[in-house]
């Protein structure tokens, strides 16, 4: 795992040492599931004379959203602090020591991007494809 400076100063780790098996563990594995999915917008004009038309070139939206694992549900996960991720930042990180240079909800974010990624929906085109004989 990469680690910035300031946070390998904390551990207490040299240059060549990477994290050890004590610290490998992420505690956002049991509570959380990361996905991320590419929308893409209709394109539609809203305003000015050609209102309603299609634009030309099309919009994509890149979205990480964070599934809370016993109910299902989905938050979108922003750089700056969410109200409801602040106080779960909080709550799942309050046994563990956070870096001094980080907030809580920095240090959520850091564990959360270290969560392997399951695709979600991933705006395939032209839907299923069948086999023509």
């Amino acid at each position: 795992m990469k680690l910035d400076r300031l946070t390998r100063e904390w551990l207490g780790l040299e240059e060549g040492k990477e994290y050890e098996d004590e610290f490998s563990y992420n505690p956002l594995e049991t509570h959380y599931r990361r996905k991320y999915f590419i929308s893409r917008s209709h394109g539609r004009i809203k305003n000015g004379p050609r209102k309603g038309e299609k634009r030309f070139r099309k919009h994509w939206r890149e979205v990480e959203l964070l599934e809370r694992l016993p109910s299902g549900k989905h938050i979108a996960v922003k750089d700056h602090p969410v109200k409801r991720l602040d106080s779960d930042a909080e709550e799942v990180l309050h046994d563990q020591e956070i870096p001094a240079h980080l907030t809580p909800y920095q240090h959520f974010l850091n564990l959360f991007r270290k969560l392997p990624a399951n695709s979600g929906k991933k705006n395939e085109r032209g839907g299923k494809k069948t086999k023509r004989a």
